[in-house]
């Protein structure tokens, strides 16, 4: 079982006897659960002895939609957090982002490109919407995004793999970019430019870690 803390970053744990009908940590080896875990440390393994859980966001495993993106958050983080590390921004965001997900009527499309935009912030890797990352020029007229470099180019410094951003497309990263969670609700888009905004940079996700991401398509 692989549990991201706020206090020990990701640990990876053995649950036993968990698949019993009557295990007691059925529900704590299940995705989403948010509890505090009881950990036994034995050399460098961990086994989890119990937890409380605190929510299990029934929601978001009941809605296929809410899932769906819910569980690309869960993999975004898997991806991006080490073993023991300090990821304590990464999983604020994610719960903030699930707990949002679960209870409020803000898009699950929305929620997630908010969320992944600001997975790439916290990892230096924050999108500029404002001037060409090349050039140092304002947009003005035509963008494209660049994939060897993750970033949005003006058309002078494309180059012949850089891939046209439709400008609905360009004003939706725009303004969720500069966003706050608080303000998603007030924000509408199509639901195909939130669509086309989440592919563009689920793409440069992979690019940028070297994987893919399996949860949507």
């Amino acid at each position: 079982v692989t549990i991201l803390t706020l206090e020990y970053g990701k640990l990876t744990c053995k649950a036993r006897g968990v698949k019993a009908p009557k295990s007691k940590l059925k529900m704590q080896v299940q995705p989403f659960c948010f509890a505090d875990f009881e950990l036994v440390k034995t050399g460098n393994n961990y086994t989890l002895s119990g937890g409380n859980i605190i929510d299990s966001f029934f929601d978001i495993v009941s809605n296929m939609d809410k899932f769906e993106y819910g569980y690309a958050m869960l993999e975004v983080l898997d991806k991006v957090c080490k073993e023991a590390e300090d990821n304590s921004l990464s999983f604020v965001l994610g719960l903030k982002c699930l707990k949002n997900l679960c209870y409020n009527t803000v898009p699950a499309s929305l929620l997630f490109l908010y969320f992944i935009i600001n997975i790439f912030k916290i990892q230096g890797f924050e999108l500029n919407t404002k001037i060409c990352q090349n050039c140092k020029t304002k947009f003005m007229g035509e963008t494209y995004f660049d994939f060897d470099s993750g970033e949005i180019v003006c058309k002078t410094c494309k180059n012949i793999d850089s891939m046209p951003i439709p400008p609905a497309v360009f004003n939706c990263l725009r303004i969720i970019s500069a966003a706050t969670e608080d303000e998603l609700k007030n924000i509408k888009f199509k639901e195909e430019y939130v669509t086309s905004s989440n592919m563009l940079l689920k793409k440069n996700f992979e690019n940028k870690f070297m994987c893919k991401l399996k949860s949507f398509t």
